[in-house]
């Protein structure tokens, strides 16, 4: 089982890689310890490297998918009020234009029609 302990971005690159290559199934945790906050220095205070990446080696889980990048994630959300929105939508487009839009013809129509002069 491997196990290591990465202290640069190039290093992890070369592990994981060499991981792939040999077909071998891990994990990549990072520790970002003993920063002070909101500054990015490559050490903490006392001298230690900040940033820490634990490569672990694990074992396959049998039917579990387990493709580079895959993330699954289940969520079930609440629409109901989506449906009552396109509910109003659907019954809205079955009405007939005469229920929103209203025409009155009658003798001063002409009038009504013609723009009225700028001065």
């Amino acid at each position: 089982m491997f196990k290591k302990a990465v202290y640069s971005r190039e290093e992890l690159i070369r592990v994981t890689e060499a991981l792939d290559y040999l077909g071998k199934f891990y994990t990549v945790h990072k520790r970002d310890e003993g920063r002070p906050p909101g500054k990015f220095t490559p050490t903490t205070p006392d001298g230690k490297i900040a940033v820490v990446w634990y490569v672990t080696e694990v074992e396959p889980q049998s039917g579990a998918p387990s493709t580079v990048g895959d993330i699954e994630v289940k969520l079930t959300i609440d629409t109901t009020g989506l449906e009552t929105a396109f509910k109003e939508v659907r019954q809205m487009l079955t009405r007939p234009l005469s229920d929103f839009v209203t025409v009155e013809v009658g003798e001063d129509s002409d009038e009504q029609a013609r723009p009225e002069p700028l001065l």
